[in-house]
């Protein structure tokens, strides 16, 4: 989805593609050079398709920060260490989603 205009774009798959979908733990993990997707999922013709959610979660107060090879001068810190509980806590009390909380923890 295209956050600035709210539109979903189709992404055209190969037959065997296997498509993986980041959270808001993995942008900033990568200090930005991963991205967290908001999707949805349409059947549009009836055939077979296999669907398989898997959802890695760290312990809810370990803090995640990005690896040193991650942080240089051309590329400095983005996002305050942040541990999943307390993200999840800016998210709630604000009534967000994944992927809005970003405005809270981004580093000027």
């Amino acid at each position: 989805m295209d956050h600035s205009s709210g539109t979903y774009y189709p992404i055209n798959t190969s037959p065997n593609t296997l498509t993986v979908n980041l959270g808001d733990m993995a942008k900033i993990w990568s200090n930005g050079r991963l991205c967290n997707v908001k999707h949805r999922v349409q059947c549009k013709e009836a055939k077979m398709r296999i669907t398989i959610s898997t959802f890695l979660l760290i312990p809810m107060d370990e803090v995640v920060k990005p690896p040193s090879e991650f942080v240089d001068l051309e590329h400095p810190r983005l996002y305050k260490p942040i541990s999943d509980g307390e993200l999840r806590k800016i998210r709630l009390s604000n009534n967000m989603h994944d992927g809005e909380s970003f405005q809270f923890i981004t580093l000027k």
